[in-house]
């Protein structure tokens, strides 16, 4: 079970510092809208869990250099405007 984790993971970000950021301050916020019941507290709180949880669950992906971006869109580039 741990390696099946370990290869799930592999690749991802992570807990990291911002997304520890994000959780405690979403677990703040939640604490505050129970004792004054603001429901967009409770929303915002939730938006903020979420974000962290996708995240911590996405891969890293190495960002494409002009070059390929450049060589990919070419031939959308050089079509004759009609």
């Amino acid at each position: 079970m741990k390696e099946r984790l370990r290869a799930f993971m592999y690749g991802r970000y992570g807990q990291n510092n911002l997304n520890r950021v994000l959780s405690i301050a979403s677990l703040i916020i939640m604490l505050i809208s129970m004792f004054t019941r603001i429901v967009f507290l409770n929303s915002f709180a939730m938006v903020l869990l979420i974000l962290s949880v996708f995240r911590m669950l996405s891969k890293n992906m190495p960002s494409p250099t002009r070059a390929k971006i450049l060589n990919n869109t070419s031939r959308i580039r050089t079509l004759p405007m009609q």
